[in-house]
C-alpha cells in the first residue's frame, strides 16, 4: 500500500517537472561570529526542484584561499552549511562540511563550480554584512547573479553567535518525505507579470483532476484564466466523472470573479452552486474519489494558482477520512447552508500512518481561531513563523505578544494591502518588539499560515480576522509533521530574506515604486480602482525634427514585443506634453476641442495669447443647459476664462476668439462661478434671446455658432468631436484624448497628485508642415474665415462640409492618409483598408464601433465568409477590446465577433454572427477605454498600418459628426500601439502569451484571391 501511495504521489508531482537544477551562496558570515572572528561559516541553497550531490563542487577564491571540494548532498530548497576550522563556528548546528581557509574582510571573489568547471555562482564583494555586530550577508534575490548588489542584504536575525540564519542539510527534514501529503509552495518571488503558467502547483492540480476516476468536489472563490484547470474539469465529466461545485457570489448575482460564469457555463446544468450572500464564500478545496484532498490558500486564478504572482501554500493529503469530512462540509453547502447556516458536523482530529495529527477545522462553526490558530501559539516554546494576507484578531495578537513575553522567538511576514487597514495588528505588535515585515513584491502575500516550533504547521484559506472566524465560509488545518513544518520554514527564510529591512518598520505601498513590479503588472494591487496609476512617465521616442511623429499613451503597454529600439511613450501626461508643444508656440494656435476643463491647459493657452500668438478655439456646444451637467459647466467656464484672457475681462487685446457649432451660454451660478476664479455675473456678456434649433434661448452667450438662417443658428444636437490642434503651422496635434480632466485624471485630487486615473487614450504630434495646412482648412472651413475673427454665416459644420483637403502625405517615407467626417467617406476608407491591405492580422481598442461592413470585412478575414454564422478559420489573427459600457449593446460589433444573438436587429445591423467566436473582450480599465484605433498587419512583412484618430466606427462618427482619423503606414508606430494593445488585452482577461513568448509568431497571410469589393459582395 505505501509503495503505491509513494506511485501516486510521485507521478503528480514529476509528471510535468522541467525545473533546471541550481546551487547558489545563500549566507556568507565574512566577519566570523560574536566568539570569534575565525569562526566564518557560507551556507548554499539549492534553487531546484531535485536533490544535488555536491560531489567533487568546488568554492574557489579568485587569490587562492580558501578553496574548498565539496561532498554531500543538498536538497531541492534545501540548505548546505560549511563551518571553517571545526564544528563549533555555529553553535547548536551541525556543519554539513569543515573547510580551512580565512575570508578577507575587504572582499573576495568565490567561485561555486560544478564537477565540469562550470561556474554556478559567483560573489565578488561584500555586498551585506557588518563587522562589528557580527552581521552575515545573505541573499534576498535568487533570481539576481551573485555579484548584484541588489541580491544580497544585512541579516538582522538572530542565532546564537550573532545575527544571521545559519541552516544545515538536517534542519530541513529529520525523516524522510511523508507518503500521505504534497505541500506546494508557489515561486511568487521569480514571477513577473504578464506571465502565463500552469507552474508547478498548477499542474499538480491538473493531475489530481485527471486521476480522478469517481467524483470531484470542489468549493473555490471563483475562477480566473486558468484554461488547464477549467480543461481537466470538463474532461472528468466527458469521461463519466461525478463534478460538483460550489462558488462565491454577491447577492446582486456578480461574481467576484467574473470568468467564474465561464465555469458554470462550462459544466453540466446545476453542477455549480453560488452563496447569494455578501459575506465571502472563501474555501480553496478539492475532494477527489474520496481520498484525496486539496486546499491551502490558493485561488484558481491568474495571479493565484496560474502565474504563481501571488505567494501562496497549497497541500494535497491523501486519506480517506479527511476527505469523507470536506465532502461532508461540501455537500452542506451545495445543498444551501453557507456561512451561519451550517453546523458543526465533522470529526476535527485525524492521525495519519506515520503518527502525524491532523486537525481540520470550518468556518463560520468550528472556532479555528482558537482551536487551531491560538492553541499552536499557545503551546510555542521557540520559535513562531507567520506569513498572513490580512491580520486584524486581537485575540490573536494577544497570544502572540504572549509567547514573545515568554521568550518565543515571533517572525511576521504580512501582505501589504494588509497592512493598510485601519485594523491591521501588525503596528501593535511591532510596538510591543516583534519584527514584522510587510511584503514588497508585486503580487499578495496570499499566505494563512504559520509554522511553530519547527513541528506544527497551520494553514489554510482563513485569514486572522473577525469575518474569516465568524463569518465566511472556510477551512483551516493544524498539522504537527516535522518534515512540512522544515518545508514552510525554508520558504520562510527565502521571503523573509527577500524583503528589505527597511519594511521591519516601515509598509511599502501595495501600488508604488516600493513594491517592486507592482506599476507594470497591469494588476490594481491596492484595490482603489486604479491599475498601476504610479508608474512612471516614459518618453522612449520623442523627436522634434521635421517629419517627426510622436506617439503617446496614458497607461501602460506591453514592452517586451518592442521591436528594436522602439519602445512606447507609455503612462504619459498628455496634458504636458500638449502644454509643451504650446509653450513653444511663436506665431499661431489653433484648436479644435470637443470638451475642455483642464485649467492648466487653458492657463497655458491664455498665456500663449498673451505672449503675442494667434490664437482660435472651437468647441463643441455640447447639447446641454448650464446647471444639467457638472461637466458641461466645467466646459463652459473654461470657454469664459479663454474669452476673458490672461486680465479676465471681456474686450481687451488678450481675449481669444472662441466660435462652435452652435452658441454657448455662460453659467450663471455665482459659487460655481467663484469657485472657478470668475466674476459673480457674467458681466461683459450679452444676455440675449436667440434661436436655437427650433427653440428660443435666453443667457449669456459667451460665443456665437454657425447661423442656420439670418436670425437662427443651428441646434447643438450633434458633436464636433475633434481634439486637434495646429501649432505654427508646422505641428498637428490629434488622438482620441478629449482635453478634459476626466479625459486623464478621473477627478480633481488625481490631478493634484498627479495620478493619470482617467479614460484610456492615445494622442499623437506630427511635424509637418502640409498636414498641418491640411487641418487648418478644416479648421477654417469651421470657423468660417481665414481671420482672426469667426463667420457665422460662413461656417460649415457637420454634414455642411466638403471634401476639400488633401488625403495623402509622405512624411519622409511613411505614407499618412488623413480624412475628415463628414464629407471625407472616412468611415468607407477604413472598410476599404481593411478590405484591401489586411493580410495577416488585425488588432483593434474601441470605444464604440456599430458600423456592420467594417466587422463583415474583417469576419470575411478571419472565417472567409460574410454570412450568418458560417465559416471555417483562415490563420488570419484577429485579438481586439471593446469598452464595457457598449459591449452588450444590440448594435455592437463585439455581439456579432462573440456569435451571439442581439436583443435586436435593424437594417443597419442585422447580427450577422461569426461561426468561430473571436478572442474580443470588454474592458478593465480605470475609467472609460476611450481608444479609436486599429493595428494592422504589425509585426509583419506585408504593410503594417495603425488607423486612429477621434472617429469611433459609426454612422454618427462618419456622417454626422465633426472627426479626424489618420492611417498612417509605418512599421515602427504599428508595434508602438501594438504594445499598447496588448497591455489593454491582458488588463482585459485576453490571452497574451502567443505574442510575448514568439515575436516571429505571426500567420501567414491568408488566401481570399476570390474576395470581391465589399460593394459588390
Amino acid at each position: 500500500m505505501k509503495i503505491l501511495k509513494n506511485l501516486f504521489f510521485l507521478s503528480l508531482i514529476l509528471c510535468y517537472s522541467y525545473a533546471f537544477s541550481q546551487v547558489k551562496f545563500s549566507e556568507l558570515a565574512w566577519m566570523g561570529t560574536q566568539h570569534s572572528t575565525y569562526d566564518e561559516w557560507m551556507e548554499l541553497y539549492n534553487d531546484s526542484e531535485s536533490d544535488i550531490d555536491l560531489t567533487n563542487w568546488v568554492i574557489e577564491a579568485k587569490d587562492g584561499t580558501p578553496y574548498i571540494v565539496l561532498s554531500g548532498i543538498i536538497k531541492a530548497h534545501g540548505y548546505f552549511l560549511l563551518e571553517r576550522t571545526d564544528d563549533t563556528s555555529v553553535p547548536d548546528i551541525d556543519a554539513d562540511l569543515i573547510y580551512t581557509g580565512a575570508l578577507e574582510n575587504r572582499g573576495e571573489k568565490l567561485y561555486l563550480k560544478d564537477p565540469d568547471g562550470r561556474i554556478s555562482d559567483y560573489v565578488d564583494n561584500w555586498y551585506g554584512g557588518n563587522a562589528y555586530t557580527r552581521a552575515t550577508m545573505y541573499r534576498v534575490n535568487f533570481s539576481l547573479p551573485g555579484n548584484d548588489l541588489q541580491a544580497w542584504a544585512t541579516s538582522t536575525s538572530k542565532y546564537s553567535a550573532g545575527l544571521g540564519t545559519p541552516t544545515n542539510s538536517q534542519e530541513q527534514t529529520s525523516n524522510n518525505h511523508p507518503d500521505w501529503f504534497y505541500a506546494y509552495f508557489s515561486k511568487h518571488l521569480e514571477a513577473k507579470m504578464p506571465s502565463y503558467g500552469p507552474n508547478e502547483m498548477e499542474r499538480a492540480l491538473i493531475n489530481l483532476i485527471n486521476s480522478a476516476q469517481e467524483r470531484v468536489y470542489f468549493a473555490i472563490y471563483g475562477y480566473s484564466t486558468c484554461p488547464g484547470v477549467l480543461n481537466a474539469l470538463k474532461n472528468a465529466v466527458d469521461r463519466g466523472v461525478d463534478v460538483k461545485g460550489v462558488v462565491d457570489n454577491y447577492t446582486d448575482g456578480y461574481f467576484p470573479y467574473p470568468d467564474t460564469q465561464t465555469l458554470i457555463d462550462f459544466l453540466p446544468d446545476g453542477s455549480v452552486v453560488a452563496d447569494n450572500d455578501d459575506r465571502t464564500m472563501h474555501n480553496k478545496f478539492f475532494v477527489v474519489d474520496g481520498k484525496n484532498v486539496w486546499t491551502g490558500s490558493t485561488n484558481i486564478s491568474l495571479t493565484g494558482i496560474d502565474t504563481e504572482y501571488n505567494s501562496n501554500f497549497s497541500i494535497l493529503i491523501h486519506n480517506k477520512d479527511l476527505a469523507e469530512t470536506y465532502e461532508t462540509e461540501f455537500f452542506e453547502m451545495f445543498n444551501g447552508a453557507f456561512h451561519d447556516e451550517k453546523t458543526d458536523n465533522t470529526p476535527h482530529r485525524f492521525v495519519m500512518d506515520d503518527g502525524s495529527v491532523v486537525e481540520c477545522y470550518f468556518a463560520p462553526t468550528d472556532n479555528a481561531r482558537d482551536n487551531a490558530i491560538i492553541k499552536a501559539i499557545n503551546n510555542a516554546t521557540s520559535t513562531i513563523d507567520i506569513r498572513i494576507f490580512f491580520f486584524t484578531d486581537s485575540h490573536i495578537a494577544d497570544a502572540l505578544l504572549a509567547a514573545k513575553d515568554r521568550g518565543v522567538q515571533v517572525r511576521i511576514i504580512l501582505d501589504a494591502t494588509g497592512a493598510e487597514s485601519d485594523y491591521s495588528q501588525h503596528r501593535r505588535l511591532r510596538e510591543e518588539g516583534i519584527p514584522v515585515k510587510v511584503e514588497n513584491w508585486g503580487g499578495k502575500e496570499h499566505f494563512k499560515a504559520m509554522c511553530v516550533d519547527r513541528k506544527i504547521t497551520v494553514m489554510g484559506s482563513q485569514n486572522w480576522t473577525g469575518s474569516g472566524n465568524y463569518s465566511n465560509d472556510e477551512n483551516t488545518l493544524y498539522i504537527e509533521n516535522q518534515y512540512l513544518a522544515s518545508e514552510f520554514e525554508n520558504d520562510f527564510k527565502k521571503a523573509w530574506n527577500s524583503i528589505p529591512d527597511t519594511y521591519l518598520t516601515e509598509d511599502p505601498l501595495p501600488e508604488s515604486a516600493e513594491s517592486t513590479g507592482s506599476l507594470s503588472d497591469f494588476i490594481d494591487n491596492d484595490h482603489d480602482g486604479l491599475v498601476d496609476e504610479g508608474a512612471p512617465e516614459e518618453l522612449n521616442n520623442v523627436a522634434n525634427d521635421l517629419g517627426a511623429i510622436n506617439v503617446y499613451f496614458d497607461k501602460g503597454g506591453i514592452t517586451s514585443v518592442a521591436s528594436n529600439g522602439n519602445l512606447l511613450n507609455q503612462h504619459v501626461n498628455l496634458e504636458n506634453r500638449l502644454i509643451n508643444r504650446i509653450n513653444q508656440a511663436q506665431h499661431t494656435l489653433d484648436i479644435a476641442t470637443y470638451d475642455i476643463d483642464l485649467p492648466n491647459l487653458v492657463d497655458a493657452i491664455i498665456q500663449a495669447k498673451a505672449r503675442g500668438i494667434k490664437v482660435r478655439v472651437i468647441a463643441d456646444s455640447k447639447d446641454y443647459l448650464p446647471g444639467e451637467s457638472r461637466t458641461y459647466d466645467l466646459h463652459c467656464l473654461a470657454i469664459e476664462k479663454l474669452i476673458r484672457g490672461a486680465d479676465g475681462v471681456v474686450g481687451t487685446a488678450d481675449d481669444i476668439p472662441v466660435f462652435s457649432d452652435s452658441p454657448i451660454f455662460a453659467v450663471e451660478n455665482p459659487t460655481k462661478r467663484q469657485e472657478h476664479g470668475l466674476p459673480a455675473t457674467p458681466e461683459g456678456f450679452n444676455n440675449v434671446t436667440i434661436t436655437v434649433g427650433t427653440k428660443e434661448r435666453t443667457g449669456y452667450m459667451l460665443c456665437e455658432g454657425e447661423k442656420k438662417s439670418s436670425d437662427g443658428y443651428y441646434s447643438p444636437g450633434n458633436q464636433m468631436h475633434n481634439k486637434f490642434a495646429i501649432i505654427d503651422g508646422e505641428w498637428v496635434w490629434t488622438g482620441s484624448w478629449n482635453f478634459t480632466i476626466n479625459g486623464l485624471y478621473r477627478s480633481e485630487d488625481n490631478m493634484e497628485e498627479n495620478i493619470l486615473g482617467g479614460n484610456t487614450n492615445n494622442a499623437l504630434e506630427i511635424h509637418f508642415p502640409e498636414m498641418a495646412d491640411a487641418y487648418k482648412l478644416e479648421f477654417e472651413e469651421m470657423w468660417g474665415s481665414e481671420t482672426q475673427t469667426p463667420d457665422p454665416d460662413n461656417s460649415n459644420f457637420h454634414g455642411r462640409k466638403t471634401d476639400n483637403t488633401p488625403h495623402i502625405f509622405d512624411i519622409n517615407g511613411t505614407v499618412v492618409e488623413v480624412y475628415f467626417a463628414p464629407g471625407d467617406l472616412a468611415l468607407e476608407k477604413l472598410q476599404d483598408t481593411i478590405a484591401n491591405d489586411a493580410d495577416y492580422n488585425a488588432y483593434f481598442s474601441i470605444f464604440s464601433w456599430s458600423d456592420q461592413t467594417m466587422c463583415d470585412e474583417l469576419k470575411y478575414k478571419y472565417e472567409g465568409s460574410y454570412d450568418d454564422m458560417t465559416g471555417l478559420l483562415t490563420g488570419f489573427d484577429i485579438a481586439g477590446v471593446f469598452e464595457h459600457l457598449y459591449w452588450n449593446q444590440w448594435w455592437s460589433a463585439s455581439v456579432d465577433m462573440t456569435g451571439r444573438t442581439a436583443s435586436k436587429t435593424s437594417d443597419n445591423n442585422p447580427n450577422i454572427r461569426w461561426a468561430n467566436p473571436a478572442p474580443v473582450y470588454k474592458d478593465n480599465e480605470d475609467t472609460m477605454l476611450h481608444h479609436k484605433y486599429m493595428i494592422i498587419d504589425v509585426n509583419t512583412e506585408s504593410d503594417p498600418i495603425v488607423i486612429t484618430g477621434s472617429l469611433n466606427w459609426s454612422a454618427n462618427g462618419n456622417e454626422t459628426n465633426d472627426e479626424n482619423v489618420l492611417i498612417i503606414h509605418n512599421s515602427n508606430i504599428a508595434n508602438q500601439y501594438f504594445q499598447e494593445f496588448l497591455g489593454r488585452y491582458f488588463q482585459a482577461g485576453g490571452n497574451i502569451s502567443k505574442y510575448i513568448y514568439s515575436m516571429t509568431n505571426m500567420n501567414l497571410p491568408i488566401d481570399l484571391s476570390d474576395n470581391l469589393n465589399k460593394k459588390n459582395k
